[in-house]
């Protein structure tokens, strides 16, 4: 697409790690699309990537934005609160190029418009919240639920979380092995007994 679109600015959040993404572009299309970014390019602060400009070129159909999941998922619920108009795109390899949308109601006609023109995100928003196809409000009322309801707060995934998802996972599985040992043992001891129940009645008869 890029090819037959040379005046289409990139724009991508500078000093993030969509850059090491971008040279590292494999496939047939890595080369062109690397000369397109020499090119035509714009890299920006991330808090720039919602502003009315950025968004005015997405209308007029002169700029795609490009981001990666991290930096997405570190300034999602800061953005959520202070922009108008907000939108996400979910996660979509370049190749592809095929973007599912999750927007603002109050979105202007021409930005709704303008996603028709499937604006390129690389692994952009691959959170499990915002999973639906869902039309949401702006501002601090644009987080969704897995119940497509809303959320009052959002944060991104830390260290401490994973420990502590570890560390859940790994006590379950100690206690499910604990409580499959003392089954054994109670199988085991429960045999024991039953085999020398009968062969005392096995004696006691042979005696008679």
């Amino acid at each position: 697409m890029l090819n037959k679109l040379p005046e289409l600015t990139i724009i991508y959040p500078k000093n993030a790690p969509i850059n090491g993404l971008l040279n590292e572009m494999t496939h047939e299309r890595g080369e062109p699309f690397r000369t397109h970014m020499e090119k035509n390019s714009k890299g920006v602060h991330i808090s720039e990537i919602y502003n009315t400009e950025t968004q005015d070129n997405l209308i007029r159909g002169q700029a795609v934005v490009i981001m990666d999941v991290t930096s997405i998922r570190k300034n999602v619920y800061r953005w959520c609160k202070t922009t108008k108009y907000f939108y996400y795109i979910s996660a979509q390899s370049l190749v592809d190029t095929v973007p599912v949308f999750l927007a603002s109601k109050n979105l202007p006609e021409g930005l709704n418009e303008a996603f028709d023109r499937k604006i390129e995100w690389l692994s952009a928003m691959d959170v499990p919240f915002m999973k639906f196809l869902e039309i949401f409000d702006g501002n601090d009322a644009c987080i969704a639920s897995r119940s497509r309801g809303q959320s009052e707060t959002v944060q991104a995934l830390s260290i401490q979380d994973i420990e502590v998802t570890y560390y859940t996972w790994l006590s379950g599985a100690a206690g499910a092995v604990a409580l499959f040992l003392l089954e054994r043992m109670y199988f085991v001891a429960s045999r024991s007994c039953a085999a020398r129940n009968w062969n005392g009645y096995a004696v006691s008869m042979n005696f008679h």
